[in-house]
């Protein structure tokens, strides 16, 4: 397949080719996501090269979607699929001081997995990456990382999982450390959260336990394999990532008479970010180079050192926010479409019946990515108004921008 390419962004009608030969019937097969209904678009050729068109009715029967798909289909075998595709909306984009906050993996494992690439492993483990909807500190998803360690008389390990940032979010000089949300398995497995592929901090003893917590590590902690203390610069950090080393006497577990074990486990990790901590937190840090937490250290500061947003007292509302359309999706159904706001961590949606009806929340979306949203079992023959605000959560608290402009429909 000539085009898309994975993380192709479509946001307007276009042509999709592909070269074939000795085939009788070529279409390509589009989707929202994998489990999502096919949409099937024709092929004509010229000669070898077949293009079809991805036209404005089937985007808007795609969506907006960050994992779409597009699959090349000759005589009924599938000849390679194009993942993760951006239908009708941007690629999001994490902002300066996010390591990674998991939400822009929209609930699809396999889009985290080709971010975070595949596992260097000893003989006998393994490790991967999936999300977890269920136990998370912020907005639908955590990061599991998930190992299996195969303990035989020498030190295994297996890992290496992580991201590279643009090439423009490099340099971290304006924050000293880095935050994250972790909840360990009790395994006490060494445990290493690594910059720059060499430089290097251990959570083993915290992985011991099993309360979750905010783990922050100052960047002078960080220090280079092999020495003891050249710490890594801030300047040039270009990439981390998780790994996970056997420790004999941490595990508690049932071993072979040589002991020799096989362990496995999840650690959970959330809300990863660089941060602007003060010279007292600095102070905090363990013998392991960790600052231990319940809750975000008091003057923490994800977006720069100066500001003081983390504080619920002082943070700033998000602006008003603006609907765009309301449109009748079938005959008992409309949807909602907003602008994203930058500033924001989430929207809420509110709907009244009537003229004289009251304004209820019928939705809260915890993605400020998802900028549109059904409202399904709507009746015939009545009108329903609709309004939009932003929120944005600082430490737990909400605070919240001003209502957009009331929009109606009426389905006939």
């Amino acid at each position: 397949m000539i085009s898309p390419k994975n993380y192709a962004v479509i946001k307007e009608a276009c042509d999709i080719k592909a070269y074939v030969k000795n085939a009788s019937k070529v279409e390509f097969q589009v989707k929202a996501a994998e489990d999502k209904e096919t949409i099937v678009v024709p092929a004509q050729n010229e000669g070898n090269l077949y293009t079809g068109t991805i036209t404005a009715d089937i985007l808007a029967q795609i969506g907006r979607t960050s994992t779409g798909t597009v699959t090349l289909v000759a005589d009924g075998h599938e000849f390679g699929t194009a993942k993760f595709i951006n239908f009708n909306k941007d690629a999001d984009v994490l902002s300066k001081e996010t390591f990674d906050n998991f939400e822009y993996y929209y609930g699809n494992d396999g889009l985290l997995q080709s971010k975070y690439g595949s596992h260097n492993s000893a003989a006998g483990c393994s490790s991967s990456m999936s999300l977890n909807g269920t136990e998370k500190v912020e907005g639908d998803y955590s990061g599991a990382f998930n190992y299996t360690l195969s303990f035989k008389g020498s030190e295994v390990w297996t890992g290496g999982l992580g991201r590279v940032f643009d090439a423009d979010k490099t340099d971290f000089s304006e924050y000293n450390a880095v935050s994250m949300w972790v909840k360990p398995d009790g395994n006490g497995q060494k445990l290493v959260f690594q910059l720059n592929d060499d430089y290097e901090a251990y959570l083993t003893d915290f992985v011991k336990g099993t309360n979750a917590q905010y783990v922050t590590i100052p960047f002078s902690k960080f220090i280079k394999k092999g020495t003891t203390d050249e710490a890594i610069d801030a300047k040039n950090i270009t990439n981390f990532k998780i790994w996970c080393n056997s420790v004999p006497e941490n595990f508690t577990g049932q071993k072979d008479d040589s002991g020799n074990y096989t362990v496995s486990g999840q650690i959970l990790f959330d809300d990863i970010k660089a941060v602007k901590i003060s010279d007292a937190d600095l102070a905090k840090a363990d013998s392991n180079g960790l600052i231990i937490s319940d809750k975000p250290l008091e003057g923490q500061s994800g977006d720069t050192p100066d500001n003081n947003n983390n504080n619920p007292n002082n943070a700033v509302k998000p602006k008003k926010e603006a609907l765009v359309s309301v449109k009748k999706k079938s005959s008992n159904k409309a949807v909602l479409k907003w602008k994203k706001a930058a500033d924001a961590s989430g929207y809420q949606v509110y709907m009244k019946t009537g003229k004289k009806g009251k304004f209820k929340l019928v939705k809260t979306i915890s993605k400020k990515a998802k900028v549109s949203y059904t409202v399904s079992k709507l009746k015939k023959k009545k009108t329903y108004f609709f309004k939009v605000r932003a929120y944005k959560t600082v430490s737990g608290k909400k605070t919240y921008g001003a209502y957009s402009k009331t929009k109606s429909i009426k389905l006939k």
